[in-house]
């Protein structure tokens, strides 16, 4: 996934602007805004001082959340449901079996 190209260019307003930390960012208003020519971002200005605060700016510009899951690796076969079927297949046959012995 990548960076939200609206939100770089918000941030690099801010630096260009003179607030190049997450302290100077977050101390932002709107008067500041609006007397550094940042009046249309205040927006993401605001979602930018929410990430700073709650440590989550990486996934903040990249439109990430935690609780999504990573995407799986591909696979090799050209139906990944049939390998997910056989590995249900095996845990059921192991479970199923209950006391194994090894002879």
């Amino acid at each position: 996934m990548t960076a939200d190209k609206s939100k770089l260019k918000t941030l690099n307003k801010l630096t260009d602007e003179g607030f190049d930390t997450e302290k100077k960012i977050t101390s932002i208003d709107m008067k500041i805004a609006y007397d550094h020519g940042l009046s249309g971002e205040i927006g993401v200005i605001l979602e930018l001082q929410e990430a700073i605060r709650d440590r989550k700016v990486i996934a903040y510009l990249c439109n990430a959340m935690d609780d999504a899951k990573p995407k799986l690796p591909k696979t090799n076969s050209s139906n990944p449901e049939e390998k997910e079927d056989d590995r249900i297949e095996n845990n059921e046959r192991y479970e199923y079996g209950g006391y194994r012995s090894n002879q």
